[in-house]
């Protein structure tokens, strides 16, 4: 799922802030 991978990177951002 390439479309997801794009939608986890900025999801792990937010999280890790």
């Amino acid at each position: 799922m390439p479309f997801h991978n794009k939608a986890a990177v900025p999801l792990k951002k937010a999280s890790g802030l």
